[in-house]
């Protein structure tokens, strides 16, 4: 019989609904308020649990959310992943980033969350990359700021590896929404996942939260990724509507987009953006049109209404040297959404100049050397970083 757990919310405590499996001789409430082993192979089997798409029905005045946990390396944290927490029907805009890791203390598992750095350009950056958690790997430790930790309780009964329940001991210093502490709990029993957190303000009076945990089901689906080679990823963030006018291939002409980017490199320094005021969408022509052939592949077949975040790495774009404010080996990182496909264009395809294998690649294995970044292209629409002035958002 499944135990089912539910989470009191502000200074209330955890209650069980269903006595657990107690060993012979002790009472369930001795056996509840025993912790998790923190040993590998019940971190691994929560981590397992954990990392997956969740979502939570309207209730209310709050909309359907989606949440998203990825597991992500980060030097000098083991057992992390990334939480982020988007509106269904803003998928491509989280509200909500964090960093969770299990670890063990003393031979007890527990539970601890970390905020970002206070940098908007890095969780503008990093949003939507559960797709790609390698990608993701780029954060340091140091970076992060720890917010929130709590023992993890209800061990995994045998043949059960996806119950567990943990909640914080006391309040915690906070800074949100008229708060000066908070309290939060997670439970996790089956495909259901139960959220829950509260603040309260200098005379103990709860500010925000509820005594009714947000619920998460469960919802097994595959992220729309795209891999190409040396290390570009499409991530699809906002697919399109079936019915929607699609780019036509490059083999037979291309078309010409309509679209919003932004983009920044992996450390969160934002480079250019079409999204401020006074600015209008950008125009650009598939093939040839983008700063470098990567783009050319990243956009090949988006369609109106569709949103890509696109992963570049250095050798696809500015290289060792960099370019105008992107510095030398940067990662890039853009957000691109189409608004508009026109394939009425004849014009004959544009070659890339990158079309035959440089110096290392398949296909010239005899020849010495890494590949060489692809050449600038220009002054282009889209992603050609200001050569002087200074990035939108440094970090």
């Amino acid at each position: 019989m499944a135990t089912r757990i539910a989470i009191a919310c502000g200074l209330g405590v955890l209650a069980l609904s269903a006595p657990l499996l107690a060993q012979p001789g002790e009472t369930p409430a001795v056996r509840a308020a025993r912790p998790c082993p923190g040993d590998r192979e019940t971190i691994d089997a929560l981590k397992a649990a954990i990392s997956h798409v969740f979502v939570a029905e309207p209730r209310g005045d709050q909309p359907e959310l989606v949440m998203h946990v990825t597991p992500v390396r980060i030097d000098d944290l083991a057992d992390a992943m990334l939480v982020e927490i988007a509106r269904a029907d803003a998928l491509a805009d989280p509200f909500r980033m964090y960093v969770l890791q299990l670890y063990d203390r003393q031979g007890a598992l527990r539970l601890r969350t970390y905020e970002l750095p206070p940098s908007p350009g890095l969780k503008e950056a990093l949003a939507n990359l559960w797709g790609a958690p390698e990608s993701l790997s780029l954060m340091e430790a140091s970076s992060l700021a720890p917010s929130l930790d709590m023992p993890v309780i209800d061990t995994p009964r045998a043949g059960r590896t996806d119950e567990f329940s943990a909640k914080t001991e006391h309040p915690f210093p906070v800074n949100r929404g008229g708060a000066i502490e908070m309290t939060a709990g997670w439970s996790l029993a089956g495909p259901v996942l139960e959220m829950t957190d509260a603040g309260f303000d200098a005379a103990g009076k709860r500010v925000w939260g509820s005594d009714e945990p947000i619920r998460f089901a469960l919802q097994p689906q595959a992220p729309d990724v795209r891999r190409e080679g040396e290390g570009l990823t499409i991530i699809t963030t906002v697919p399109a509507p079936s019915d929607a006018p699609r780019l036509r291939p490059a083999s037979e002409g291309g078309g010409e987009l309509v679209i919003q980017f932004t983009y920044w490199t992996s450390t969160g320094q934002k480079i250019d953006t079409s999204r401020k005021p006074g600015r209008d969408p950008v125009k650009v022509r598939i093939p040839g049109g983008t700063p470098f052939p990567a783009l050319d592949t990243a956009l090949a077949g988006i369609a109106k209404g569709e949103r890509r975040k696109i992963i570049v790495p250095p050798a696809l774009a500015y290289g060792a040297t960099g370019r105008g404010t992107v510095p030398p080996n940067a990662t890039l990182i853009y957000d691109i959404e189409c608004l508009g496909v026109d394939n009425s264009s004849q014009s004959a395809p544009t070659k890339s100049p990158r079309s035959a294998p440089p110096p290392g690649l398949p296909g010239n294995p005899h020849a010495p050397g890494p590949p060489a970044p692809a050449a600038p292209r220009g002054d282009e629409p889209i992603g050609s970083p200001p050569t002087n002035g200074t990035p939108e958002t440094p970090r």
